[in-house]
């Protein structure tokens, strides 16, 4: 290494230092609209357990396959960056742990920021979805969180840069039926 590359270096490294700093704590201060279910206990039968989870790359490959036939699905894809769901069943072995597990999710939801939008119960049903804004005009997260009774519990997840009224349109794009969705998208587009 020549003295003036290492001379270079010697001013540089402070500079670099304090850029990478800056950098981290702006990403670390901005929160994450991808939300981990963490452990979901699966049924102890022959019960269902679904995981789904569509990344970036996916989406992005699925926009390009229907931009011609249907250039309006296309455009919604492209403002989701992923889309995570499980669909657990529920038996007497994993009832408790689930109903647990949902309702520390749904905490954890609250006290990070997410407003919740529409809480629902009817029949056993208990739903309850969340929304992560960025300013008045975004959303970069919905959080959708089901126990359908006795049968079975659902988590869905939607990252992306959504427009309130393209929520509805996601979903039946994706063919994800969500409960009381049509409640939620009137809800933020007061």
């Amino acid at each position: 290494m020549t003295p003036i590359t290492r001379s270079l270096l010697r001013r540089a490294a402070p500079a670099v230092a304090c850029l990478v700093l800056a950098t981290s704590a702006l990403v670390a201060a901005e929160p994450s609209s991808a939300v981990d279910f963490g452990s979901i206990p699966g049924p102890a039968g022959d019960g269902e357990q679904v995981e789904i989870h569509v990344p970036r790359n996916l989406i992005s490959i699925a926009t390009k396959i229907v931009a011609k036939q249907e250039p309006e699905v296309a455009k919604l894809l492209a403002s989701v960056d992923s889309v995570h769901v499980r669909v657990v069943s529920l038996d007497e072995g994993n009832r408790a742990a689930v109903e647990k597990r949902m309702g520390e999710i749904r905490a954890d939801l609250a006290k990070g920021g997410w407003q919740k939008v529409v809480t629902a119960k009817d029949n056993g049903d208990d739903v309850a979805i969340f929304m992560r804004t960025k300013g008045d005009e975004l959303i970069e997260g919905v959080v959708v969180t089901v126990l359908d009774g006795d049968a079975e519990a659902v988590f869905v997840n939607v990252v992306g840069s959504i427009r309130p009224e393209q929520i509805a349109e996601i979903a039946g794009a994706l063919h994800v039926d969500v409960p009381h969705l049509a409640a939620v998208t009137a809800a933020v587009e007061k």
